[in-house]
């Protein structure tokens, strides 16, 4: 488990967590040689991680670049769910996003002096 802030600036509000999340499994399932389970609920994240639909951003082309090549060992299986429905994983990880920025804005202002 982990959570945090991408280590780029934003680009989208929406995509650039679950990208960065997607990726980081991904990459995780790879180096331990393990099958897991993607589940997600922004509707792109599977199909760029295949291939099957072209990214247009730079957040969704840096994305579909490196999930492609991972795509290559077969030991992901995507499956979309639609968000803030009650799917108990998918609500666990949007609380652990929620914290992470909470984190990240109380940090900003310690370091301000806020």
């Amino acid at each position: 488990e982990d959570y945090g802030v991408t280590p780029f600036i934003p680009t989208s509000r929406n995509i650039d967590g679950e990208c960065f999340a997607a990726l980081k499994a991904m990459e995780w399932s790879v180096a331990n040689r393990e099958k897991v389970a993607i589940i997600y609920d922004y509707i792109s994240i599977g199909p760029w991680a295949l291939g099957i639909q072209k990214a247009n951003t730079e957040t969704s082309k840096w994305f579909q670049e490196r999930a492609v090549r991972l795509t290559e060992s077969m030991l992901f299986s995507f499956y979309k769910v639609k968000g803030h429905t009650g799917v108990e994983w998918n609500e666990y990880v949007d609380k652990l996003a929620a914290r992470a920025i909470s984190e990240e804005k109380e940090s900003g202002i310690r370091e301000a002096g806020l």
